[in-house]
């Protein structure tokens, strides 16, 4: 049992490193409070203009630890909720959302900037259930800042660089006054950075592409009582080519 701990341990130790390796979206703990950010469909939902900012940090304690800052505005561009002003026919009308996103994910001497806007079209299923298609574009800065490298030999230094590439979101959700669903893509163009910090500077290198994203989210709303609910989710990403 003693010889085998070690070599569980080295296993763990290299799964996490392929995996860290294809991640390349910033992780947010807290997505349920904004299912926008990593679905385009979900847009201009609510039934308000819904403005979010959140700060994330990983690690903390240790040099160089991740952390995520972003700020999303989102909106319906026609009423369709029940309140006393509207009708059931706003109940049962389609209509278009729009929204804006822009976030700032840190590692060390690497920072990942990004800007999108988003569109959404939301079509009345049944009058308690609506199904949104909806997609985003934007520009992704991805950079090096070489004053943080550290080396060996004191005297080396380091350029610092950055590459923008655009980029693009689709989504579908589903959901209604009880669940929702939704799946989405994300870095679907898989554009290449246009630099490396290979062995060899003019190489491409091996991580200069956006991998592609796939992400699966679900919620349901169990009611407690007339003021509280609880709403367990759930969130699946996939990415080549970690398991």
């Amino acid at each position: 049992m003693k010889r085998a701990l070690p070599l569980l341990l080295l296993l763990l130790l290299l799964l996490a490193s392929t995996r860290a390796q294809a991640q390349q979206q910033a992780q947010y703990s807290q997505y349920m409070n904004n299912n926008y950010i990593l679905n385009p469909g979900a847009t201009g939902v609510e039934d308000y203009i819904d403005i979010k900012f959140s700060y994330r940090t990983q690690w903390t304690g240790l040099e160089g630890a991740p952390k995520t800052y972003y700020a999303s505005i989102s909106s319906s561009l026609g009423k369709w909720r029940s309140t006393p002003k509207r009708t059931i026919h706003d109940r049962r009308r389609p209509f278009h959302a729009v929204g804006g996103l822009v976030y700032n994910d840190v590692t060390g001497p690497t920072s990942r900037t990004g800007a999108y806007v988003s569109y959404a079209y939301n079509m009345v299923l049944t009058p308690d259930l609506r199904l949104a298609l909806g997609m985003s574009a934007g520009m992704q800065q991805f950079a090096v800042d070489g004053e943080q490298l550290h080396f060996f030999d004191p005297t080396t230094r380091a350029a610092s660089a950055a590459a923008r590439v655009l980029d693009g979101t689709v989504g579908v959700w589903m959901y209604s006054s009880k669940f929702y669903v939704g799946i989405s893509g994300a870095q679907l163009l898989g554009n290449k950075l246009n630099f490396s910090y290979g062995p060899n500077s003019l190489d491409a290198g091996t991580g200069n592409t956006l991998k592609r994203h796939y992400f699966f989210t679900a919620g349901v709303r169990l009611p407690l009582s007339d003021d509280w609910s609880l709403v367990p989710s759930v969130l699946g990403k996939a990415v080549n080519p970690a398991p």
